[in-house]
């Protein structure tokens, strides 16, 4: 299924990890701080 395409992408994404560009990390941990925020506004909501 293509949910667990992008899941395989994003583990590979972690090994490759200290390989990868700052900018890229950097990118990848704002993404994940901007899912944590969205997460809590709409647990807020209910």
């Amino acid at each position: 299924s293509q949910s667990s395409q992008s899941k395989t992408l994003y583990k590979s994404q972690d090994i490759n990890e200290n390989e990868a560009s700052p900018e890229l990390y950097e990118q990848k941990h704002l993404l994940d701080m901007q899912r944590l925020i969205n997460l809590q506004t709409d647990s807020a909501k209910e």
